[in-house]
């Protein structure tokens, strides 16, 4: 059983657990806490401030010249290390927050 989930799967909180942010994003999506109980969990294993790109694109469920276009355009952070390209984990969340506040006004718009 992973420690940030009780015995029926729902959260649980600890002193300084960020799980309040979560259960705030999952309100402010529309989304019951429960529905990001992975997002939940994940927060056992360490943070990754780099990610490589394969991981961007499954994160963000785009291919790979995506990524790097987001890149190219300053929509990611590029952060090279050695030869290889990673993104910071950090701009990626910026982008997905960004997108969602784009999409409510555009709907609210409509």
């Amino acid at each position: 059983m992973n420690e940030y989930l009780g015995e029926d799967s729902t959260p649980t909180k600890t002193p300084g657990d960020p799980i309040d942010r979560i259960e705030s994003l999952a309100s402010r999506l529309g989304e019951h806490p429960n529905t990001v109980r992975e997002l939940i969990a994940a927060l056992g294993r360490p943070r990754k401030q780099v990610l490589k790109v394969p991981e961007v694109e499954e994160l963000l469920s785009v291919s790979r010249s995506t990524v790097y276009r987001l890149i190219r355009d300053g929509e990611l952070d590029r952060v090279d290390i050695d030869r290889t390209t990673r993104v910071s984990a950090e701009s990626v969340e910026r982008f997905v927050e960004r997108k969602i506040t784009e999409t409510r006004r555009a709907r609210a718009e409509q």
